[in-house]
């Protein structure tokens, strides 16, 4: 078997089906069309999990579909490895190999009960502390409100994370605020979970509570940061952005868009030399029932 076009589509075929976009397995997106370029940043290849140069064959149960960066880590190292800055071992299963997220003996410490008297175990603590965490914020502002039931809806479609109210006087008009605090962002697909939801709140806003006349216009700004400790979220003011167009919008920073779909060509508008972008996206059938509902 030869590396090459016909047989990375083959093999994408087998995998992935009709999917045009995926992910591999150190969490880099990849398309489908963008084989072998190297221009793009979904550009991937067929990656030999067991190096050629250690005797490793090329065939079907030694591929896989990878994005060219993660490639590039991983190089021919053998049996551990980092790639998008996760660790990774290479085992062997019966006749072919298999690529496992090292999982540090840290990550399955109870921190809440820690013994402090085993300087060993809570030094532990100490060590796990250092890869650090990713927290989110969200603030959704809500401007001229004319139906405080509003509020409490959209405060349920956020109610597992930690929430708050308070109101600000924006542009010459009263708006409610709801401040949304996500105390750790574990993985990419939890992320993308929450950014769902802001799609959401953004759909039932923009196609139906606003043309009902219960408020007049609305901001989602949806913000990641990582190992920052000094951000008071009723500190942060709704974005100045002008333009009708970027009214209704959903919000975001670099750390959101570079780790979700939002970093799809074409999904995002950024703010001129600002680290913030325009997310316009919504549920498409959602909108068409609300509609519906108008009449």
């Amino acid at each position: 078997m030869e590396i090459n076009f016909e047989n990375a589509m083959k093999l994408w075929n087998e995998r992935y089906q009709k999917s045009s976009k995926v992910y591999d397995f150190s969490g880099r997106q990849i398309i489908r069309s963008a084989y072998n370029n190297t221009n793009s940043e979904y550009g991937w290849k067929l990656l030999t999990i067991y190096p050629e140069n250690l005797g490793g064959k090329i065939t079907p149960s030694n591929l896989v579909c990878a994005n060219i960066k993660t490639i590039n880590e991983k190089k021919n190292s053998y049996p551990e490895f980092k790639a998008n800055g996760i660790n990774f071992s290479i085992e062997k299963e019966r006749n072919y190999y298999v690529i496992e997220k090292v999982i540090n003996e840290i990550d399955d410490i109870d921190f809440e009960k820690i013994n402090f008297y085993d300087p060993k175990k809570a030094l532990s603590l100490f060590e796990a502390c250092k890869n650090g965490h990713f927290a989110g914020f969200i603030k959704i502002f809500l401007n001229n409100v004319k139906e405080i039931a509003i509020v409490d809806f959209i405060q349920n479609m956020f109610n597992e994370y930690e929430l708050d109210i308070e109101k600000e006087n924006i542009f010459g008009g009263e708006a409610i605020v709801i401040n949304v605090k996500i105390n750790n962002i574990e993985t990419k697909e939890e992320l993308q979970d929450i950014l769902d939801d802001c799609v959401m709140a953004r759909t039932y806003l923009n196609s139906y509570f606003i043309p009902k006349n219960v408020l007049q216009t609305f901001t989602i700004f949806f913000n990641v940061v990582h190992n920052d400790y000094h951000i008071n979220i009723k500190d942060i003011k709704e974005p100045e952005i002008s333009g009708p167009k970027n009214k209704n919008t959903i919000v975001i920073n670099d750390m959101v868009k570079l780790n979700t779909d939002a970093n799809t060509e074409g999904y995002t508008t950024k703010y001129g030399n600002t680290k913030l972008y325009s997310y316009n996206i919504t549920y498409t059938k959602l909108q068409e029932e609300l509609k519906e509902l108008l009449k």
